[in-house]
């Protein structure tokens, strides 16, 4: 995907992802809205309001945790 300027192969220390360039970011704001309405639509369909709440709290413990292991 390099080659199709997607992302940029330059090193950041401490970095789990790619940089993206000019390409990327548009392809990301092109898919972005339908894969948001689709993932809604799937949890709207399928868990309760309760169960969102829940999934919300757990997602959210996730994300913590993850962003405290990042700063170590």
């Amino acid at each position: 995907m390099s080659k199709r300027g997607i992302y940029s192969e330059s090193r950041i220390e401490k970095l789990n992802g790619l940089p993206l360039l000019q390409k990327g970011e548009d392809k990301i704001h092109e898919v972005f809205e339908h894969q948001l309405t689709f993932q809604t639509s799937i949890v709207n369909e399928c868990l309760t309001e309760e169960e969102q709440k829940t999934l919300y709290m757990l997602m959210t413990k996730l994300q913590k945790n993850t962003e405290s292991k990042m700063e170590n």
